[in-house]
């Protein structure tokens, strides 16, 4: 990277100690025109092919074809809470535009959600937009990973049970489309741009990862009851992550239930997952893991004693690197894989006394969600650096943005 910055250097302080142009001192006061756009053809089918290419050419869409937000279908979806119009939501990025109710129902128009979904949506902007959320890495394509729990997933229709990350459930991904689109015409994210720079890009970006709870399935309590929320209260859970791991899974494996503990063990040993490219912390900070598990994993874990509290302190122990605990042999072995290079991160000489490491510092950056059915699978999202951590002008760093659903007038939760 020296010798490319060295390479433009010149022509970067050449650029900025210039006189400017005619044409960079000729700049009127930026405007935009928000007037109502009108499409016409010799049917609708002409019409509306005009409307699609219009919002291809101007960024507007994520490539899929969207639905016209006409003024009655924006109507139509606001009657979906109690929300004014006008109601600021909060500063979307990259380029800060403003979140209003409004704006946002436009674009849940345009993902073809409907309006009993608007809340749910709202509630993931406003968790997005706080001051304390990292939202400009969500923006470049690490994908923002969203937990919703509560009542309202059963009433809204929101499938999580058989392929609930699968095509063919319009709550699933229009919910998660939603979102993307905000971002696009609220933010002025461009997806030739902000959009995986220098990689492949991923399709699940078209929905994102909604990710919602079965509690009819689960052993255990609401995962927004164990975050302090109330029964009825209905809330979105988001974080971003980065790696993304299948872990466990009833159809793809015969393990039993010792094989399938393991598993979950390796997936947060030192050499797995985000440890692999940046090294196990010191302290485990900043660490963020969110993971959903089936309900037969889940009742095992019960079966075998473990609450989720007790489960996430089980997997932080067995993963833990403590050099002073260690027997003589652990020390051996240790120092063997070390020099190997199969614990990123710690060389031989880090093995001497004080050496400590772990998975993650505090069991609140966790998360983890019951989701699937009795033959699905356990899936894992890291992140080294979670969208909650290392927020500019925050004080205290939230292991998860949570919010609750509200203002909903369609259905009998969230409001």
């Amino acid at each position: 990277m020296k010798s490319v910055a060295e390479a433009a250097f010149d022509d970067i302080h050449t650029a900025l100690i210039s006189p400017l142009t005619k044409e960079e001192m000729d700049v009127d006061d930026f405007s935009y025109d928000y007037s109502p756009k009108k499409f016409t053809g010799a049917d609708y089918s002409e019409a509306n092919e005009k409307f699609q290419q219009y919002c291809a050419e101007n960024f507007m869409t994520d490539g899929m074809p969207v639905v016209p937000p006409t003024r009655e279908a924006v109507d139509r979806m606001l009657a979906g809470t109690a929300y004014p119009p006008d109601k600021g939501i909060g500063l979307m990025f990259p380029k800060q535009g403003r979140a209003t109710v409004e704006k946002i129902a436009i674009n849940a128009v345009m993902a073809g959600a409907k309006p009993e979904y608007l809340p749910v949506i709202i509630a993931m902007i406003e968790a997005i937009t706080a001051k304390d959320f990292n939202q400009y890495h969500i923006v470049n394509e690490i994908l923002p990973i969203t937990f919703v729990s509560g009542p309202i997933i059963e009433e809204i229709g929101l499938n999580n049970e058989v392929g609930y990350l699968a095509p063919g459930h319009r709550a699933n991904a229009t919910i998660g489309r939603a979102m993307l689109m905000c971002m696009i015409n609220i933010g002025w994210r461009r997806m030739d741009v902000y959009s995986s720079p220098g990689g492949l890009g991923q399709p699940a970006a078209y929905a994102n990862y909604i990710i919602p709870e079965n509690q009819k399935a689960s052993p255990w309590e609401p995962y927004g009851v164990s975050n302090g929320f109330k029964p009825e209260e209905s809330t979105v859970t988001i974080c971003e992550g980065i790696f993304i791991s299948r872990g466990p899974s009833e159809t793809l494996s015969m393990a039993g239930f010792e094989e399938k503990l393991d598993q979950m063990r390796s997936m947060f040993s030192p050499s797995a997952g985000v440890f692999g490219f940046f090294g196990m912390p010191q302290n485990g900070s900043d660490i963020r893991h969110m993971i959903a598990i089936h309900p037969t994993f889940a009742r095992q874990l019960k079966n075998a004693g473990f609450t989720r509290e007790s489960f996430i302190k089980w997997l932080h122990d067995k993963n833990t690197i403590n050099w002073d605990k260690m027997s003589q042999d652990e020390r051996k072995e240790f120092r063997e894989m070390a020099a190997k290079g199969k614990v990123v991160g710690i060389r031989p000489e880090d093995c001497k006394p004080g050496l400590y490491r772990e998975p993650f510092s505090d069991p609140k950056d966790v998360a983890l969600i019951v989701a699937g059915t009795g033959a699905g699978g356990v899936i894992v999202f890291q992140t080294p650096s979670g969208s909650t951590a290392n927020v500019e002008d925050v004080e205290a760093t939230r292991p998860y943005m949570h919010k609750v659903i509200r203002g909903a007038t369609l259905t009998k939760y969230g409001r």
